[in-house]
């Protein structure tokens, strides 16, 4: 946020980020850093609670936490593949942003997460929701980086990309146009991206883990509490 690892070095004022940022580092509009897309509309009666493997998950407002992050509650939706764009789908470390908002107070709207799927789900490929839209980096590299800045600054796109009255929207293109992302010199984020993967993959494994044990607990406690299976037998 202050470039707090950098303050040994020589600062330039950026016109386009109203701001010194270090010397060498430059800055770019998101959409040259990023695939950016809007998803699939659906019918409520097409969506299920259960998974079945003839449907896809489907990644919904449902998923982003306010002021950013990933809540893995999840919905399935049954749908002919033939209508499956690419620009439609996502796939696991994808980053989505929430575009809808009722409350209007800007703590959902702009909020991004990184996608991740059920240990059961099998596909490698999900659908994600009209109501999110998807930011695919054009490099690996830029894909920490970019979830992290986005997180950070969730309460200023809220505030500058807003539309509507009763329901507030994001204005994809105009966000795309103008907001502008700092990068640094390749060798720093290089090494920014090989200190940070390793823990966004440890922290979504340990997701995964809890969703595994939060179904054995589901699925053997009333097995217990109604006496059809004691403690010894486990």
């Amino acid at each position: 946020v202050d470039f707090e690892p950098f303050q040994d070095e020589e600062f330039v004022y950026n016109e386009e980020l109203g701001r010194e940022i270090p010397k060498g580092w430059g800055v770019r509009a998101i959409k040259e850093v990023a695939n950016i897309s809007d998803g699939v509309g659906y019918k409520n009666e097409d969506l299920d609670e259960e998974f079945d493997y003839n449907n896809f998950l489907l990644i919904t407002l449902n998923n982003i936490l306010e002021g950013g992050g990933f809540k893995p509650e999840y919905r399935f939706l049954n749908i002919n593949t033939d209508k499956i764009r690419e620009d439609k789908v996502v796939r696991e470390l994808d980053i989505v942003l929430a575009n809808k908002e009722q409350t209007k107070d800007g703590r959902l709207l702009g909020s991004p997460a990184i996608v991740f799927f059920p240990v059961y789900y099998t596909k490698s490929i999900a659908l994600f929701s009209c109501n999110n839209t998807r930011v695919v980096p054009l490099s690996e590299q830029y894909r920490f980086l970019l979830y992290l800045d986005l997180k950070i600054n969730q309460p200023y796109v809220a505030e500058v990309f807003h539309g509507g009255t009763s329901v507030w929207y994001l204005h994809t293109k105009s966000f795309k146009d103008s907001y502008k992302i700092p990068l640094p010199p390749l060798p720093i984020l290089q090494r920014f991206h090989s200190l940070v993967e390793p823990l966004f993959q440890k922290i979504i494994l340990n997701q995964k883990q809890i969703m595994t044990l939060r179904k054995i607990r589901d699925t053997l406690l009333p097995l217990l509490v109604f006496g059809k299976l004691r403690v010894e037998e486990i």
